[in-house]
């Protein structure tokens, strides 16, 4: 699966989004460069989740997925490929 390409600016704002259907969705965990990544701000509602990055510094690039689980199976998202803008 090719990551869709994301370009994007250091201290820059990003946000990426995760969409859903199913009930009941249990967690929903987001993983970058194949690590869940914790202590960033998350916006949800019940079939929608966003990743919001503020101030987008160096180490916040890379392949970003959210993973869904609703109790008894995981989902994956496609990947979002985060790179730095303007090289």
């Amino acid at each position: 699966m090719e990551p869709q390409l994301v370009w994007v600016d250091v201290g820059a704002s990003l946000k990426l989004n995760c969409s859903f259907s199913g009930h009941p969705v249990t967690s929903v965990t987001w993983i970058r460069n194949g690590v869940e990544i914790d202590n960033v701000e998350v916006v949800k509602n019940q079939t929608h989740h966003v990743l919001m990055l503020p101030n987008v510094r160096v180490e916040h690039f890379g392949v970003y997925q959210c993973q869904i689980f609703d109790g008894n199976s995981r989902f994956a998202s496609d990947l979002s490929e985060v790179q730095l803008a303007g090289i």
